[in-house]
């Protein structure tokens, strides 16, 4: 949001031209006045922002989605509930052309899923990192916490907040300072290597680094060899079939695409049937398109995950697939549990820099009362209009 709050005094006050690569349409409609159209190396059209994210087919065609307020009032045009002659576009416009129902609250909530077992867990952990001048950079101060057995947990927070650094931790690849990382009620520092591996695991944030052979079926099926997993060859070739890697089977990780190799190094973060996944920035730097299906897919894993953490910045993925979300700040957890709950507090959103989806703000707008989180649930509380 700052970024672009310069990029538009740059251009108002200081007359510049801004030409930005955007997939967010949401920032399109709040800060661009052109849109230009890439097809197949030529130029399909430039048109004025707002007569652009009108042509919600075939922006979709090109796997492009317009911003979700668009594209809910076009789900209810499409359904001939609203016939307003041009689509919103933002937030604000969006309050000109929608009004909620009597209690757009009222669909039930998911619940939140009893606590399970205790998987992994943190007993007034410190860590703290060497920094070249000064005192050392302290991460964590006496975190607590646990994970339980069956959670699907969203771990947000801003940058350098200890996302990556608490997943760290899980795995071994750091040490604590002082206090207890467990894994099934015994301390990672007493485990070996081997057990260590066949409990948990981490995927990458950057899923090149996940990839030491040169073809990704030697990726995924490198640690059930090395640990002679009986029949490791049928399970390389199932998860292959699993993740649509099949006809890409003999092709190296390094040089895929960027959907592909999300999608390959999912396969090799399973391949042990870790009890516990875990995924740092699963969706960051993908389209919108890929980001849908890396979400897919991860929906699709359900049933061979026992428990999940993911780290990200997506606030989509955070509303669609988590069930408890933990916020952490300052290398403190500020906020634990659903999504309801973590969205309704003001105090956290603004204190961590959450930003919810648009669909959620826009709802959020009409009526307080409103928790909308997709573009279906929006819909169903907001059909009628002015």
């Amino acid at each position: 949001d700052r970024i672009y709050g310069v990029l538009r005094d740059l251009n108002e006050r200081y007359g510049k031209t801004i030409i930005v690569i955007e997939h967010h349409t949401e920032y399109i409609a709040d800060f661009c006045k052109h849109v230009m159209l890439l097809k197949e190396g030529r130029v399909q059209w430039m048109l004025p922002t707002g007569e652009a994210l009108q042509r919600v087919e075939e922006l979709q065609s090109c796997n492009i989605f317009p911003p979700q307020v668009t594209l809910a009032a076009w789900r209810m045009r499409q359904a001939g509930s609203l016939t307003v002659p041009r689509l919103p576009a933002t937030i604000s416009e969006g309050r000109e052309v929608f009004v909620p129902r009597a209690d757009p609250a009222s669909a039930p909530r998911p619940a939140v899923p009893a606590q399970g077992e205790t998987v992994a867990s943190f007993q007034d952990v410190s860590v703290a990192y060497r920094s070249v001048k000064g005192e050392p950079h302290k991460v964590f101060d006496g975190l607590s916490l646990a994970i339980h057995k069956g959670d699907k947990v969203a771990l947000i927070g801003s940058n350098g907040a200890g996302k990556s650094t608490l997943m760290k931790l899980m795995v071994g690849l750091l040490k604590p300072n002082s206090g207890t990382v467990s894994l099934f009620e015994e301390a990672i520092g007493d485990k070996k290597a081997e057990d260590l591996s066949r409990q948990i695991s981490l995927v990458y944030q950057n899923p090149e680094e996940m990839f030491i052979k040169d073809s990704i079926r030697a990726d995924i099926a490198y640690a059930m060899e090395v640990r002679n997993v009986p029949e490791w060859e049928k399970r390389t070739a199932e998860l292959l079939e699993r993740f649509r890697l099949s006809e890409l089977a003999d092709r190296d990780g390094r040089l895929m695409s960027g959907g592909q190799m999300r999608r390959a190094s999912l396969a090799i973060g399973v391949a042990l049937n870790p009890g516990i996944l875990l995924l740092d920035e699963p969706t960051a730097n993908l389209d919108i398109a890929t980001r849908r299906e890396i979400m897919a897919v991860l929906d699709d894993m359900k049933d061979i995950i026992q428990t999940a953490v993911i780290a990200t910045h997506d606030m989509q993925l955070v509303c669609q697939w988590a069930e408890r979300i933990i916020v952490l700040c300052n290398g403190q957890v500020v906020a634990d549990g659903a999504r309801d709950e973590i969205f309704a507090r003001d105090d956290v959103v603004k204190q961590v820099g959450i930003r919810p989806p648009e669909i959620f703000q826009m709802g959020k707008a009409l009526d307080e009362r409103a928790f909308c989180y997709t573009i279906d649930e929006f819909v169903q509380g907001f059909e009628r209009v002015k």
